[in-house]
């Protein structure tokens, strides 16, 4: 999602007001409502930011591999809006909060770089809006399958994919079968 910006703002924010850390598949960075003191900046491995709906069903908000912002909505918040899950052991910058939003103020190229991602990810935001608006499974694959060139991950990586387009593993499975017999 951040390729050149990144490595630009990358290199500004890594100077100093940043810690490590490492997390193994299934730890957590952060925890909704928790009040945030940091973005992060995975370096490697993926995290996945997730809800619970009141009727406990998981739903993946957005899944981030390296490199890439972390919470990056929540620099403007009091508290973390979701949980940070690690799904791919994982490397991670922290830096803190006020750090980062004093580099926004003093650096007009910075504040720049960072107001073009955010609108990036609002694009990305409007398309999950869609993509969960959508009533049926093979319409929510459809636009899944658009948005990523047609490229359907590995067997082993669909429960994720269900997941992430907010439906059962069951119905996933059972809309790729029918695709893969036509």
């Amino acid at each position: 999602m951040i390729v050149i910006m990144s490595e630009q703002i990358f290199r500004k924010i890594l100077k100093d007001g940043t810690d490590e850390y490492f997390l193994d598949v299934g730890d957590y960075l952060f925890h909704q409502e928790e009040a945030v003191r940091s973005i992060f900046i995975l370096t490697s491995g993926s995290i996945n930011l997730c809800r619970k709906s009141r009727s406990g069903q998981e739903l993946i908000l957005s899944k981030s591999h390296a490199t890439a912002f972390i919470a990056e909505a929540s620099i403007y918040a009091t508290y973390y809006h979701c949980d940070a899950v690690c799904s791919e052991t994982a490397t991670i910058v922290g830096v803190r909060k006020n750090h980062f939003q004093n580099l926004l103020r003093n650096h007009v190229r910075i504040n720049e770089l960072w107001s073009s991602f955010l609108a990036r990810e609002l694009q990305i935001s409007r398309m999950r809006c869609k993509l969960l608006s959508q009533n049926t499974v093979r319409e929510r694959l459809d636009i899944w399958l658009e948005w990523n060139e047609e490229i359907l991950p590995p067997k082993g990586q669909w429960k994720s994919l269900a997941l992430e387009i907010g439906v059962s593993p069951e119905a996933l499975y059972r809309e790729l079968s029918r695709r893969l017999k036509s």
